[in-house]
């Protein structure tokens, strides 16, 4: 668990470029624990595989959501 915490706030971290080619992004880390988390309550419904794919389904998707707001055009031009 603390792995994952450790992912986490790592993908939340500003990177230290802003254009690094060919690395990994660190949002690919939380996707990829995404779909562990996914297949560990498809296999078993439990409270603690629940909370764990609830918690990083809501993590990438205010990461998305941020992503996409940004692109947008806000002054109207």
């Amino acid at each position: 668990m603390i792995e994952l915490w450790q992912k986490i706030r790592k993908a939340l971290e500003p990177p230290s470029h802003p254009i690094q080619f060919n690395k990994t992004q660190p949002m690919d880390h939380v996707v990829n624990e995404l779909i562990d988390a996914k297949s560990a309550w498809d296999g078993e419904q439990t409270i603690t595989n629940a909370i764990r794919y609830i918690t990083l389904l809501e993590l990438v998707q205010r990461h998305f959501i941020a992503e996409q707001m940004e692109r947008v055009d806000w002054s109207g031009s």
